[in-house]
């Protein structure tokens, strides 16, 4: 087919070609298409387009074409009229699809040049040239194995015409057998052939393959293309293998093991090596498959894990096959194969120790596992006990399969309160499955204790020492829960046991039976001790096994017992006095011990002579034993013969003391009494008390000395004497001579005589004081001393002694005395230096005094007056207090004191720098004295309290009178700033009548914070006003009757008020003659616009200068209402009212402090002023501040009470001091109604402010009621 297309295409472009001739050269057209698929795949790859002529095939350009949707164009030359345009193949079979052709622009170009036109959808008659292909081939077999099925599938639909079985054979045979099942159904892709069985064609041996010839005419096409013969087309394979058994190597009677397997054999119908055999997991374990007879059978095996545990059948399902070619066959399942699997390790559940041969030891472990264990695996090398070793299984107390006896060496000490550790290594025994136990690390096993307690010995107690036993100590061999212990069940034989203790602590080890006391059981007694159905228990709950007569060993524990301790001293003992000690029993005993063998560093020897009834011993007094506390011989106690020791006892108090030392002689001190400077007596101190009555004055020896004289000083029997001699007519004062004793001289309180004492064995004391005779100096009356220039200080002693002088300094000079004559004399020279005090009084060296070497001080003796003036160079500031010399309230200078006078004409004001102002001269009141104001220019506002920082004196130029200048080291910041205080007074600077309060308050303003004097505190008025009150800056007092600032009333002093440097307030000037007037207010203008108003109650004339306008600060002042519009002060009926605002323009800053008649009481009518509708300018008729209107009253008080009902509910009030910006005041709330006090302060009408208001018509506007804005 695809020539006679060719032939068709050449003859056409002939034809074309002719028609061409001797005519102009026409556009190229495409006459056909046909698909192409290159590549027999199936899938189209091309289109072979042929023109009506010749076309230059390199002209093609891809990017003008479109066919379909598919991509990557090109193009090759097939002839000269024909092309093939190859594009990008599809994912899908495709080979009866003729995509759409279309151009945009010139695709190509003909031999002659000319182009194709633009190809729209519908002008190419496109072609299926593509014939069908077999994209696919499946056979299927039988169980046999035997090809039974052959499934076909071609890339598109397929007319199978008149099929011929000659046509196809398969694996070179023909399909003999084979029927059709399909051939008769038309557009179909797929043609499927069924084969009767035992065709000879094996699946299992053979590669089945096909052959398609085309034979005759009856062959498969599409609608116009033939199917294109095949030879030896493989098939695919579609047959699925068939498990025909599965079996296992599993019997009953195996219980299996962790480790142990289970072999599973699958055998397919056919043998079939390759096979994947798959199955379902088998006791939770995935199965892994393999053959080793090439695919006849296929094995698995199952390993038991732990955690495998199971006595339930388990059968093997869902074993499938899948051959190579992935065909999965049917499931089969095994039979069930009904095994046991113990599949846990045995782990140890419980841990107990026991006492089997009860004797108060552990010698074994009970210990049960989680399952039965065999016996037989146990292996005690394995296993580590704390402190012991495991031996061999105890089999006689074995408790069942599950629980093992492991004994253990025994302690040598009882412990069957003590679980010990114990750990195993694996594999220490195992169970019925050979599951060996796994490793446990000692110490992680929770042990009990089940060893039961038993009594190791009971000892008898004699508890209040009386010699009758009233206790038995029982010792368990572990502590015991006492809650448990019933003293019913137990026994004592011949006493009755009252009930029991726990001793020292509760459920320990011990416990006490308390026993009635029994005449005939002393302490020498061990009844026996018998326990039945005791139920005690240790504190885990093991129970006490019975106690038979003979089982605890009874003890003797009781010891004896004291009666009585008593001795016979009495009074004070002296050396060699004896004390004899007696110590009775309760019984006889012999061989007992008596306890304590020492008294107060003695021996005591104890003896018997009533065979054991009473023993004695003797205390003797020696050298050195003292003891003055109570002399009762204290803890004794009696041990017998089997170590028992009884209560200890005290003995009864004696009535004595132990003096056991010898008087010495601690010091000596001598004396003189009447500081002459010879010594006449000696103060003696011993170690103790001494009696005076035993002193003998011949056996004591002052060297040197005579006419000895005994004195008992200032107490009797103390341990102080005084011993007086005669002078010896020497100054000696400094001297203490050798004091000795005979033995005997005298005896302490207990008759201890003193031994002799020699002139080694004392130590002497100088304890007279020093004796100044005079002190005196060289200075003279005549002439003046200055710097460098001396005055030598001579002190002298009444007899030669070294001693130190004082003082050591004068007028800051230093003073070294020194003696060239041994002491006689001492010595100090004192020179003027720079800086010291310079003085003109009298130089009089006081308070001299002279201190021994033994510290002893001699009386102070002062030096006589010598008129002699010091000068020790230049002056020296030594105070600056700060000053305000006009009393405005600001400081302008710094009083400054020198240390003498100085010469005014040298101080250079120009070389002194306070920080913060300029200094500008230095006044003095006095001339060329020692004083004088460093003056500099004030501040801006007050600062009385301030004191300012000097700078370094440039150059400290100043001199006194002598010419020499002030050192540069006292001109220092720092040694100035030391000196600085506040000197300066606080000032009244002025009073006010405080708007905010009603009735009328004044505030009295200081420069400063100043305090009353405690109560006194107050400030004077002129006219009989009274005084002032109250704290801080601010001073007020409340005056409930006229207080009329248009009188201008005067604070006339300032009383008992002072800041805190102490300086007393003054007034503004402190000029005697002019107080501080009370003015109506004060208010501050700014340079500019100004709105005011005056609180006057008054209709009499007031001019600009009644109210302070008058002045060159105030350029000009304006008022305005709408009858007369604007006003200045230029027109003649200018004047200030009561209740009109004004507008001040100022020149400057400046306070306008008015003082008006502001009190309306005392005239006929209250003022009032005429408003007009429209916009008004008013002001404040009170001299306190009020809201524009009562809010509480329905508009009745307040400022504008008497113009409200025609006042509209606006107004402004200046926004800022020297500007004429205004500030809307809304009085009214979003109900139209007035706010009053209830909102800002923007409501409150202000007394000397001025404020625009609106009325709706002719009002006459006066003084509101008396609600002020603090009500």
């Amino acid at each position: 087919m695809n020539g006679q297309k060719n032939i068709i295409a050449i003859m056409s472009g002939l034809l074309i070609c002719l028609l061409l001739m001797g005519t102009a050269a026409a556009a190229p057209a495409i006459d056909s298409a046909y698909t192409v698929d290159d590549d027999g795949d199936g899938y189209i790859d091309a289109y072979e387009l042929t023109f009506n002529e010749s076309v230059n095939d390199s002209t093609f350009d891809s990017s003008a074409w479109t066919i379909g949707d598919y991509t990557g164009y090109s193009a090759t030359d097939v002839s000269e009229d024909t092309i093939r345009i190859v594009f990008n193949e599809k994912s899908t079979p495709d080979t009866d699809v003729t995509p759409d052709i279309t151009t945009t622009g010139p695709g190509i170009y003909s031999m002659a040049d000319e182009a194709l036109p633009s190809v729209t959808s519908g002008d190419v008659n496109e072609n299926d040239g593509a014939a069908p292909v077999i994209i696919s081939q499946e056979y299927f077999a039988s169980d046999a194995g035997d090809v039974d099925e052959i499934v076909l599938t071609f890339s598109e639909n397929i007319d199978y015409g008149t099929y011929e079985d000659a046509d196809w054979d398969v694996n070179a045979k023909d399909l003999t057998g084979l029927d059709v099942t399909d051939g008769t159904v038309v557009d179909s892709n797929t043609l499927t052939l069924s084969a009767t069985a035992n065709n000879g064609i094996t699946s299992a041996v053979d590669e089945p393959t096909i052959d398609y010839v085309l034979q005759g005419t009856s062959n498969v096409t599409d609608d116009s293309n033939e199917l294109v013969g095949v030879s030896g087309l493989v098939l695919s394979d579609k047959a699925a293998p068939v498990i025909e058994t599965v079996t296992s190597d599993a019997t009953e009677e195996d219980v299996l093991g962790i480790g142990d397997t289970i072999t599973f054999t699958a055998t397919p119908t056919a043998t079939e090596d390759g096979l994947d055999i798959v199955s379902d997991s088998y006791n939770g374990v995935d199965l892994e498959w393999s053959t080793n007879d090439n695919g006849a059978n296929y094995k698995t095996t199952y390993t038991v894990k732990e955690g495998d545990d199971t006595t339930e059948p388990l059968q093997l399902t869902g074993v499938t096959a899948t051959d190579a070619a992935g065909n999965e066959g049917p499931s089969a399942d095994g039979s069930d194969v009904a095994v046991t699997i113990d599949a846990t390790y045995p782990e140890i559940e419980s841990a107990q120790t026991i006492d089997a041969n009860e004797n108060g030891k552990i010698d074994g472990y009970k210990i049960t596992f989680t399952e039965s264990v065999d016996d037989s695996t146990y292996n005690n090398s394995l296993w580590s006990i704390e402190d012991h070793v495991a031996e061999e299984l105890n089999t006689v107390n074995e408790v069942d399969d599950s629980t093992i006896i492991v004994n253990i060496n025994e302690s040598e000490s009882q412990d069957v309160d003590q679980t010990p550790d114990f750990g195993v290594a694996e594999d220490a025994i195992r169970d019925g499955a050979g599951n060996p136990i796994l490793g446990v690390t000692s110490g992680t096993i929770d042990v009990t204790d089940g060893a039961a307690p038993v009594v190791l010995n009971a000892t008898t107690v004699d508890s209040d020492g009386n010699g009758l036993l009233d206790n038995y100590t029982i010792e368990f061999s572990e502590a015991m829960d006492d809650s448990t212990l019933n003293y019913s069940k137990w026994t004592v034989a011949g006493m009755s046991i009252t009930g029991y203790d726990t001793d020292d602590a509760e459920d320990d080890n011990i416990i006490m039976l308390e026993l009635e006391e029994a005449i005939g059981y002393g302490t020498t007694d061990t009844p026996d001790i018998t326990v039945s159905g005791a139920e005690v228990t240790d504190i885990t709950g093991n129970v006490l096994d019975n106690v038979a007569e003979g089982d605890i060993d009874e003890s003797d524990g009781a010891g004896p017992a004291i009666e009585s301790v008593t001795c016979d001293a009495t009074g004070v003992l002296g050396i060699d006095d004896t004390i004899i000690f007696s110590v009775k029993l309760n019984e006889s005993e012999s061989d007992v011990t008596i306890q304590p063998q020492m008294y107060n560093g003695g021996a005591l020897e104890w003896s018997t002579n009533d065979n054991g009834q009473t023993y004695n011993a003797t205390y003797t007094v020696e050298e050195g034993q003292d003891l003055s506390t109570s002399l009762n011989l204290t803890d004794v106690n009696a041990t017998d013969a089997s170590g028992n020791t009884g209560l200890s006892v005290n003995g009864t108090d004696m009535e004595a003391t132990i003096d056991a030392t010898r008087p010495y002689i601690v010091n000596a001190t001598t004396i003189d009494w009447d500081g002459n400077g010879s010594i006449d007596g000696y103060e003696i101190v011993f170690n103790e008390n001494v009696s005076d009555d035993t002193n003998n004055t011949s056996a004591w020896y002052i060297d040197g000395f005579t006419g000895l004289d005994f004195d008992t000083g200032d107490a009797a029997n103390d341990n102080i004497i005084i011993l007086n001699f005669t002078e010896s007519g020497d100054y000696n004062a400094n001297t203490a001579p050798n004091v000795t004793t005979d033995a005997g001289a005298i005896a302490d309180m207990a008759g201890n005589d003193i031994n002799s004492t020699s002139e080694t064995d004392v130590t002497e004391e100088d304890g007279a004081a020093p004796v100044i005779e005079s002190v005196t100096s060289d200075a003279t009356e005549e002439g003046v001393l200055g710097i460098d220039d001396t005055i030598n200080f001579t002190v002298t002693m009444a007899y030669e002694e070294d001693v130190t002088i004082s003082p050591t300094t004068y007028n800051d000079g230093e003073l070294v005395w020194t003696t060239g004559d041994g002491g006689l004399t001492y010595n100090a020279t004192y020179t003027v230096e720079s800086g010291q005090m310079s003085y003109v009084d009298p130089l009089q060296l006081t308070g001299v005094n002279a201190i021994d070497a033994s510290g002893n001080p001699s009386e102070s003796v002062n030096g006589d007056d010598v008129n002699k003036t010091i000068d020790a160079g230049g002056p020296i500031v030594v105070a600056a207090e700060t000053v305000d010399i006009d009393y405005n309230g600001m400081i302008d200078g710094y009083n400054l004191t020198f240390t003498e006078p100085i010469n005014d004409s040298t101080f250079n004001y120009e070389n002194w720098d306070v920080e913060g102002y300029t200094v500008t001269g230095f006044n003095t009141e006095t001339p060329d004295d020692r004083y004088g104001i460093l003056v500099f220019e004030e501040g801006s506002s007050t600062d009385t309290d301030a004191v300012p920082a000097f700078n370094n004196v440039s150059t400290p130029e100043v001199e006194d009178a002598d010419g020499y200048t002030m050192p540069e080291e006292f001109g220092d910041a720092e040694y100035l700033n030391d000196l600085t205080e506040d000197g300066a007074a606080p000032v009244l600077m002025h009073a006010e009548i405080d708007s905010s309060e009603y009735p009328y308050l004044v505030d009295v303003i200081f420069s400063e914070p100043v305090d009353e004097d405690a109560e006194n505190g107050n400030v004077t008025f002129n006219d009989g006003y009274p005084s002032l009150s109250g704290s801080a800056e601010s001073w007020f007092f409340r005056y409930d009757d006229q207080l009329q600032t248009g009188d201008s009333p005067e604070i006339t002093a300032v009383n008992n008020m002072m800041d805190d440097a102490g300086n007393a307030a003054v007034l503004y000037g402190n000029n005697d003659e002019n107080g501080v007037v009370v003015n109506t207010f004060r208010k501050e203008l700014k340079a500019g616009y100004n709105y005011v108003s005056f609180p006057i109650a008054d209709e009499g004339d007031v001019s600009l200068a009644d109210v302070g306008l008058d002045g060159n600060e105030v350029e000009s002042v304006w008022t305005y209402n709408p009858q007369d519009g604007w006003i200045v002060d230029s027109d003649d009926v200018f004047e200030i009212a009561g209740g009109v605002g004004y507008i001040v323009y100022a020149n400057e800053d400046f306070f306008l402090a008015p003082n008006v008649n502001n009190y309306p009481d005392n005239f006929e009518s209250p003022a009032f002023t005429n408003v007009y509708e429209g916009w008004n300018l008013v002001g404040h008729y009170k001299a306190y501040d009020q809201p524009a209107f009562d809010p509480n009253t329905n508009y009745y008080g307040g400022a504008f009470e008497t113009i409200v009902n025609n006042m509209n509910f606006v107004m402004y009030e200046q926004r800022t001091a020297g500007e004429l910006g205004l500030r809307e005041l809304n009085l009214v709330s979003d109900t139209n109604q007035p706010l009053g006090l209830s909102n800002v302060r923007n409501n409150e009408i202000s007394t000397g402010n001025a404020y625009w208001i609106n009325l709706n018509e002719v009002d006459q506007y006066s003084a509101g009621g008396y609600i002020s804005v603090n009500e």
